[in-house]
């Protein structure tokens, strides 16, 4: 797990960019299924009781499709822009289309 400092948790670093994740805070094979106010929750501790220090872009990388996560963040902070990425299935580039519908219908930007 990330240390903490002052009751603001450390990021750990890789190749210069900041990086926390769930995974550094939950048992490797503990599933992470929550919802709704549990989700906006830890989105607002990743937001607010990290300590990010100065940073040029925070990118959050988020799973596929338009759930409490996206809505969560999108509710949390002012989010400059979305980056859709996808792989070739039809599956998934459906997801990553939606994706991009609901950002664009809460007024976020799509970058690319």
């Amino acid at each position: 797990p990330p240390p903490v400092r002052d009751e603001k948790i450390i990021p750990l670093e890789a190749h210069g960019v900041k990086v926390i994740s769930l995974g550094f805070l939950i048992d490797r094979d503990q599933p992470a299924i929550w919802r709704g106010p549990i989700v906006m929750k830890i989105i607002t501790q990743f937001l607010r009781d990290v300590d990010w220090g100065t940073l040029d872009v925070l990118i959050v990388d988020m799973p596929p499709g338009t759930g409490d996560a996206q809505l969560s963040l999108v509710q949390a902070t002012a989010v400059a822009g979305a980056l859709i990425v996808t792989t070739p299935q039809e599956v998934a580039v459906g997801d990553a289309l939606r994706g991009a519908k609901m950002f664009e219908r809460v007024g976020v930007p799509i970058l690319g």
